[in-house]
């Protein structure tokens, strides 16, 4: 039988006070394609006291079998939350680090030198949204593109950081994926994965017939969560 726990800003919470919990994320919407920055999303509904939950407090949640070791599915932060008149039971949605990336990437400041590599943006992106990026990814990403100043360029040259035209680190996040024709996901150990087509990282789970061979649909392989 499989067990289930919720990590809620560091306190542990079972079975008996957690009455639903799924979590969802996928590489695109509609048809195979590259570029995307899809944010995972987990929905629980638990028994415990609302002010034992902090504004956006980290939720990480874990499974496993009887004789079988914790497994980490994710690292998420509570978005929105109801909390029911009656039983006092909160329904918490939550996202993983991708939806923090919605901001824009530039910030008041100096704003360096551009352009600069991939993998250099990336670390900046994933700094700023509280976590790392996955060590098979950094190795994967050995082409060093440059990407261009996410900003407004001016015609006089000077630069704006945010206004029609400026870039989210989602968007940038999504331009670096379709350099390597691949997407982003936060991965069960909470890190920046990019998941690429016809690529296996580390443990990634495809798709398969009783035996055990990959579907392709597409030609493309299905990633399982």
């Amino acid at each position: 039988m499989k067990q289930i726990r919720l990590d809620i800003a560091g306190t542990t919470y079972r079975e008996d006070v957690i009455f639903s919990l799924s979590t969802h994320r996928k590489l695109f919407d509609g048809a195979p394609s590259v570029g995307n920055c899809i944010s995972g999303t987990l929905n629980a509904v638990v028994a415990i006291p609302n002010s034992s939950i902090p504004r956006n407090a980290e939720i990480v949640p874990w499974v496993k079998e009887d004789n079988g070791e914790w497994v980490q599915k994710g690292r998420f932060y509570v978005f929105s939350r109801e909390v029911d008149k009656v039983t006092g039971w909160v329904t918490i949605e939550a996202y993983d680090a991708i939806f923090r990336a919605s901001a824009y990437f530039t910030s008041a400041g100096d704003q360096g030198q551009w352009p600069r590599t991939d993998i250099v943006v990336m670390q900046q992106i994933a700094t700023r949204t509280g976590a790392t990026i996955n060590a098979d990814t950094l190795t994967a990403m050995d082409k060093a593109y440059p990407v261009k100043y996410p900003g407004i360029v001016l015609e006089n040259g000077s630069q704006k950081i945010d206004g029609s035209g400026a870039l989210t680190m989602r968007d940038v996040a999504g331009r670096i994926a379709s350099y390597y024709g691949g997407n982003w996901i936060i991965d069960n150990t909470g890190e920046w994965r990019l998941i690429l087509f016809g690529n296996t990282f580390g443990e990634a789970d495809y798709l398969v017939t009783e035996n055990h061979e990959i579907l392709v649909m597409g030609g493309v392989r299905i990633l399982v969560q």
